[in-house]
């Protein structure tokens, strides 16, 4: 995203609506610099290389609320 980062993004959609569900999704492993990033207010976080199994389960559980 070339104007905004992910975090500002989620920073963002949570000013709109602070009971949207967020699924995130980066590059990075969750001991990698997204670490240093607070998820607050995320579903949970997907990593690279994307699991199709994983994504859908995932997805899920933001979608439920789980």
């Amino acid at each position: 995203m070339p104007e905004i980062g992910g975090k500002q993004c989620l920073v963002e959609i949570l000013l709109l609506d602070p009971k949207t569900n967020v699924l995130m999704a980066s590059g990075y492993s969750e001991n990698g610099p997204i670490t240093g990033t607070s998820l607050t207010g995320t579903g949970g976080l997907v990593e690279k290389p994307y699991n199709m199994r994983k994504v859908l389960g995932m997805v899920r559980e933001v979608l439920d609320g789980d």
